[in-house]
């Protein structure tokens, strides 16, 4: 019987762009359950097998593999070579963002990622294996339904709440940003480098401002205080580990920390992060 790998309580979400090649061995070291590698890692999974191969346990998860931008076929193929050589170590994360743009869709996001999961059935990738990237409540239902579960991004711990209210008894992974400034202001400066671009995107507006209630114009520019605060654990320790567990109080199984640090600091700052949270890795 095929089971979803155990994630632990905590996890560290990564850029595919800024993955060193001791990425996920550092993130095992220091007790993370799971390692998420963003922004669009390619359907062939050569990264992600790279970084298994050179660690040991931990189980990757893709957030996400964009499914407009390969076939089912391709990333099926890929899940089995890893599979085969990294049992229960992979999660195939998938979601359907657009690019701006790029006009309408051909079909619904929605249609797609249902249409991509009948594929992936046909193909023998188990639901159990994977997960959507998902913020309102179809997704939100189909991905307990038909994955593992939902992981939600750019959300706050109310999000969180009502994301459970959808998945039932699914995997509940939201990923929360990091910031390691003291100075309010410097965190929010911090968070504003990658907020200006978020805040264009328009699953994130509408979910900002209809489901978390945030006005129109805090998204302006690079994103109001209110906004920038609302999104980033900070503040030392006490701070960053009240952000974290703040998701876990309202309902999520898992947490993954985007660490907002150039890429040459991405390592330290995982051992920092988990001097602050002492994670235990799932046995």
């Amino acid at each position: 019987m095929t089971t979803t790998p155990s994630l632990g309580r905590f996890g560290i979400w990564v850029r595919r762009t800024e993955v060193a090649p001791e990425f996920t061995a550092r993130a095992a070291a220091a007790g993370f359950g799971a390692v998420w590698i963003g922004m669009s890692p390619r359907a062939d999974l050569a990264l992600i097998e790279e970084q298994l191969d050179a660690s040991e346990g931990i189980p990757i998860v893709t957030s996400i593999v964009n499914v407009w931008g390969t076939t089912s076929e391709v990333l099926a193929e890929s899940y089995h070579r890893v599979h085969e050589r990294h049992p229960g170590r992979l999660i195939v994360g998938i979601g359907a963002a657009w690019a701006v743009g790029k006009g309408e869709p051909p079909i619904s996001p929605f249609r797609k990622i249902v249409q991509t999961l009948d594929e992936l059935d046909a193909l023998g990738l188990p639901p159990e294996h994977r997960m959507l990237a998902t913020l309102g409540p179809r997704m939100l239902r189909l991905a307990a339904e038909r994955t593992a579960g939902a992981n939600p991004y750019l959300v706050t711990p109310a999000h969180t709440a009502f994301a459970r209210e959808q998945v039932g008894a699914g995997l509940l992974a939201p990923v929360q940003w990091v910031a390691f400034d003291d100075d309010p202001e410097a965190a929010r400066e911090t968070a504003r480098v990658p907020l200006e671009y978020y805040v264009g995107i328009p699953d994130y507006r509408r979910n900002l401002v209809e489901r978390l209630g945030f006005d129109v114009d805090d998204l302006d520019g690079r994103g109001s205080d209110r906004l920038a605060d609302a999104l980033t654990a900070a503040g030392g320790p006490d701070g960053i580990r009240a952000g974290l567990t703040a998701h876990l109080d309202a309902g999520a199984d898992h947490v993954a920390a985007h660490l907002l640090v150039p890429a040459e600091a991405q390592l330290d700052a995982i051992d920092r992060l988990a001097d602050i949270l002492e994670p235990e890795a799932p046995r």
